[in-house]
């Protein structure tokens, strides 16, 4: 499948010219590179290109040294990183259900107009997409069978990858996603791979050490990449490039059409299985907020059982409630009960929180 899905999208990446204007300022980036020999620094029009790190531009300028100035040669990176990410989730779906299940999972996955589109386009998306999925598909395997030194050198590479795509933003990711998930299982499990030294120490000698270099050549790189690039970015309009709140969403869901809206195993789940997919959506959704904002939740039952600390949130669509307590390190989730029963006689059932 992942072979089928390389070919596709060369076939797909050599069908049309370059479309738009971001396409085009990635490629001809690339292009300067492959053209001017400068791996350190990328240049778009002979001047210094710092809005993003060299990793896209550095796969892009080897692909057209290799096959010539054509947007084929330019989009070749993101196909192969769409090809990897496929056979990354067949590996995993493999071992999980078995054959069926991952062809399966890999038709569906590349029969998304979103990845299928972003298979064969310059962007940053797709590589970063395989960074992220590598990341994923090794927490997955360590919490099944424990951590490995040979599978956290390879989540910690793909991360320093990540970087050299987007910068610090997949710190962030990789960060808030293991939070999730810890939160999800009630567990620390899925954060004890960030306590890994040897994986940061490959971040920032590798990462650092670039950036090192490019700071000794342009001293303001560091002002334009932490304050104006990312944390202007973020918090003001200045880059006027916000997408109102609706956008992300109906991407996502249009991207992912049909399969958005049904999977073949949604015809094969019973009534009382789909409530419980629900109702595990929602305690999923909860758990994400209340990581996120833990003082949001209503203090009612603390000051009427004299509980301190306690609060309660309640999920959507569902009549059950959680009942939880902000840690220092961690958030404490002590119950989730329905919200006709006695809250109170339940409550009052542990000695102590």
């Amino acid at each position: 499948m992942a072979l089928v899905s390389l070919a596709l999208s060369l076939l797909l990446a050599g069908a049309f010219p370059l479309v738009d204007p971001d396409e085009g300022r990635n490629a001809e980036v690339a292009r300067e590179m492959a053209a001017g020999g400068d791996y350190l620094v990328p240049h778009l029009a002979g001047m210094p290109y710092l809005d993003k790190p060299p990793g896209l531009f550095w796969a892009g300028a080897l692909s057209i040294r290799a096959l010539g100035n054509t947007p084929l040669a330019a989009r070749v990176p993101s196909a192969v990183a769409s090809a990897l990410t496929l056979w990354l989730v067949a590996r995993l779906a493999l071992r999980r259900r078995g054959a069926n299940f991952a062809l399966t999972a890999c038709a569906l996955l590349f029969t998304a107009p979103l990845f299928a589109v972003l298979s064969a386009y310059v962007i940053f998306d797709m590589p970063l997409a395989l960074c992220v999925t590598a990341v994923w598909v090794g927490l997955a395997e360590e919490l099944e069978s424990g951590a490995s030194a040979r599978r956290r050198l390879l989540m910690f590479a793909a991360v320093t990858a990540g970087v050299f795509l987007k910068g610090p933003v997949l710190l962030a990711w990789v960060a808030g996603g293991s939070l999730g998930a810890a939160l999800l299982l009630r567990s620390r499990a899925p954060l004890r791979w960030l306590a890994w030294w040897p994986g940061w120490v490959m971040v920032f000698a590798v990462a650092g050490g670039w950036f090192a270099l490019a700071t000794r050549r342009y001293n303001e790189y560091p002002h334009y990449a932490f304050l104006e690039e990312s944390l202007e970015r973020l918090t003001t309009g200045a880059f006027k490039r916000q997408q109102p709140a609706w956008f992300v969403p109906v991407v996502l869901i249009a991207g992912a059409l049909p399969w958005s809206l049904a999977t073949p195993w949604t015809a094969k789940l019973s009534r009382d299985a789909k409530a419980a997919l629900g109702f595990i959506a929602a305690l999923e959704q909860a758990y994400a907020h209340i990581g996120r904002h833990p003082s949001t939740g209503s203090p009612r039952y603390a000051h009427a059982l004299n509980l301190p600390g306690l609060r309660s949130w309640p999920l959507r669509r569902y009549p059950q409630m959680i009942f939880y307590v902000e840690r220092a390190d961690h958030i404490d989730v002590w119950r989730v009960l329905h919200g006709r029963h006695d809250i109170p006689g339940w409550l009052q059932a542990p000695a102590e929180l």
